[in-house]
């Protein structure tokens, strides 16, 4: 054992073990502690990235008065009363729902000796032996495992002198235990502990602090390949991961220009910035996921910060998201630059970049019809003294992810400068105005359906008398035909007479203007429910949810002049592709663009991009990437509604909202296929998907369909 800054920290224990040490009393445990805490660290190598089981506790190393000599067993949440910790590779192990939590000593040794109330009390999980061995999340190679441990002096007997810790990785059950076989130890940090590593991945890949190297990528030299066509952005990762035993400080990325592998001279026209990736809690209520991250790791990638210098922590990973935008104007070719990473440390390295830009040009409107609602409510509350400036910048970010910035719950008509300046950068489509959710005049939604009909029929004067002047004002600026309505959110058949009402009331009163649905009336129809038809059809555009698609309903209806779109929220659920969740893989936003153009698909919604409701979320710190944020949602889809995330100084975009715009180019692109050679284009899309539920999340697979997609 060592001393450090009056903490003493032993590294002597090689393999996980039961350790005693006394500061006091036993011979042969001669080092004292002035803080009052011990670091306990070893190194345990894995031949591959597992999940093991291990014995942890810092309790008595006996049941004798093991209680007191602990002060009690811990409260939840806590290993110890005294705040006892362990973390592999930095990332903290929580400690087991304790089956009695919370026991303290009644009365003191000068009282009674050495007889405590609480020790009569049958031990359940209080000790690590009668517990099942904690999961422990391990990476392939070196990890770093570092027990602190915390003591009081502030205890009237020669206890609080002892420090006691037990961490053993063992396989089978607690009464079955057997040691684990493979695995190596070090009582010093290994050479791999100290190094750092630089490498890419692809934008789909999910990349977790916890996410390290295979032996090729360790290897390198990292580089990164992206082919694009104009008027694009495409997207790559660089990664850094430092040993358990080494950091980083003061991290920056340099951009070199990206020049023409033909003339040697000339730059791509159009950018490239690169922002860094930040992490969010994982909640302790989270709906997991077949392929989300071990429920061992705690912090979920998704944010995505400014350029600024950042920190790699040890044993952890750290992303670097890099963007390429070619501008409709860029010469098609090859062209080469670097991302040169620097630290303070003096440590520094140089990723190659290659991008190959296609003949092939996105159009500057739109051709996806999308729409996700970004709702104004909480920009005015995060942001009262800059709502302007930041309602603008939602817009933006918005449309440079080729998604048409919208509100189709709102309750007013849109100000005709936001669509002006939307249209301008590619605005396809935008909601004139919600018919309201709330049934009119107090009326139940579970009253019949001539009641919500008759609440209906009477609240319509006042919603004509607010779109009709939009409507004349749009039809001047040559925005009616982007127009739509939008009403009736997921309500039922007793709701499907004043749907069909308000419908064609509005075809009348101001024709041209489509209504799109999210009712269940699809959905009714598709099930065979009876007695719902005609009232069940009532609207222009209908938009059900991506598990109640029904092919052969949708082309029907697509026959008989309709527009059939379709919708994630919470659900649906695997094995469908949804990236609503943190949980769920990102590329599942990328997946569906390619689902959407396949089947047919009219359009796309997602009912929030800035759902920011949890009271304790503010604006977030950007100087961290390990955020402060609350990802809960009542129904355990965390992350659900929220793709942009709010900063004390920008906006920040996500991993999510960046897949979900490559899905949206690429169905642009699949689209242009299509129209050259169906065949082609069908292949390209039946190489890793055949139905919604039948699909590959293979990123290579998809790579090779798009560069179908690129192909002059």
């Amino acid at each position: 054992m060592t001393e450090l800054d009056g903490t003493v920290v032993a590294k002597d224990i090689a393999q996980g073990a039961v350790f005693v040490y006394d500061g006091k009393k036993y011979p042969g445990n001669v080092y004292h502690s002035p803080t009052g805490t011990v670091v306990v660290e070893t190194w345990v190598k894995s031949p591959n990235a597992r999940t093991i089981g291990a014995w942890i506790g810092f309790s008595a190393y006996d049941r004798d008065h093991g209680r007191s000599r602990s002060r009690g067993t811990p409260d939840l949440g806590k290993w110890n009363k005294f705040g006892a910790t362990i973390s592999v590779n930095g990332e903290q192990i929580p400690p087991p729902v304790w089956q009695q939590p919370s026991l303290t000593p009644g009365k003191t040794l000068a009282e009674v000796g050495h007889v405590h109330e609480i020790d009569e009390t049958p031990y359940t999980n209080d000790e690590w032996y009668m517990r099942e061995p904690t999961p422990v999340q391990l990476k392939k190679g070196w990890n770093h495992v570092r027990m602190v441990l915390p003591m009081t002096r502030a205890v009237d007997n020669w206890h609080t002198h002892r420090w006691v810790g037990i961490f053993m990785p063992v396989d089978g059950t607690t009464d079955h235990p057997h040691e684990v076989d493979d695995l190596e130890y070090s009582s010093d940090p290994p050479d791999e502990a100290g190094e750092f590593v630089v490498w890419t991945a692809d934008s789909m890949r999910r990349v977790s602090p916890l996410t390290f190297p295979d032996e090729s990528e360790r290897r390198g030299p990292p580089a990164v390949e992206i082919a694009m066509a104009r008027n694009e952005r495409e997207s790559a990762q660089i990664c850094i991961t430092c040993g358990s035993a080494r950091s980083l400080t003061d991290v920056r990325v340099e951009l070199s220009p990206l020049v023409s592998e033909a003339s040697g001279a000339e730059t791509l026209a159009g950018d490239w910035k690169w922002e860094r990736v930040g992490y969010v809690p994982r909640m302790p209520k989270s709906e997991p996921h077949p392929f989300g991250l071990p429920k061992t790791e705690r912090w979920l990638p998704d944010p995505l910060l400014p350029a600024a210098p950042f920190c790699v922590k040890p044993g952890r990973t750290q992303g670097v998201w890099l963007t390429v935008y070619a501008a409709s104007g860029a010469k098609p070719g090859a062209y080469a630059g670097t991302a040169h990473i620097v630290s303070a440390d003096g440590e520094e390295a140089t990723v190659k970049v290659r991008v190959t830009v296609s003949t092939r040009t996105l159009p500057k409107t739109f051709s996806t019809c999308n729409a996700v609602a970004m709702s104004d409510t909480f920009l005015r509350k995060l942001y009262p003294d800059r709502f302007e400036a930041m309602h603008r910048a939602g817009q933006d970010m918005m449309l440079d992810h080729r998604l048409s910035p919208d509100n189709f719950y709102r309750s007013e008509p849109p100000r005709i400068d936001d669509l002006l300046h939307a249209r301008a950068r590619g605005m396809n489509h935008f909601c004139v105005m919600n018919v309201p959710y709330d049934v009119p005049n107090g009326v139940s939604e579970d009253a019949s359906a001539a009641d919500i009909l008759e609440a209906y029929r009477q609240y319509y004067p006042k919603f004509l008398a607010k779109v009709k002047p939009c409507v004349e004002e749009l039809r001047r600026r040559g925005l009616d035909k982007m127009a739509y309505f939008y009403g009736f959110d997921e309500r039922g058949k007793n709701f499907y007479p004043a749907q069909e009402f308000f419908w064609k009331s509005l075809a009348r009163d101001v024709p041209g203007i489509p209504f799109l649905t999210t009712s269940r009336s699809y959905e009714d129809v598709a099930k065979g429910v009876t007695n719902i038809l005609p009232a069940a059809k009532g609207a222009d555009w209908f938009c059900p949810e991506v598990c109640m698609w029904n092919e052969k309903l949708s082309k029907e209806w697509q026959r008989d002049g309709k527009k059939m779109w379709w919708y994630v929220c919470c659900g649906p659920h695997h094995p469908y592709a949804n990236f609503a969740s943190l949980e769920a893989p990102p590329m599942d936003a990328r997946i569906l663009g390619w689902m959407t153009r396949f089947h047919g698909v009219d359009g796309f919604l997602y009912w929030a991009a800035t759902y920011w409701a949890n009271k304790t979320n503010v604006p977030l710190d950007e100087s961290d990437v390990y955020l402060d944020w609350d990802s809960s949602i009542d129904h355990n889809k965390n992350g659900d509604g929220v793709l942009i995330y709010p900063g004390k100084e920008h906006l920040l975009p996500s991993i999510r909202l960046a897949n979900l715009r490559d899905g949206v180019e690429d169905g642009e692109l699949l689209k242009m296929l299509y129209a050259r050679d169906r065949a082609a284009a069908d292949a390209a899309c039946r190489r890793f998907l055949n139905t919604t539920t039948n699909f590959k999340r293979d990123v290579a697979l998809i790579r090779e369909s798009r560069a179908d997609l690129l192909k002059e």
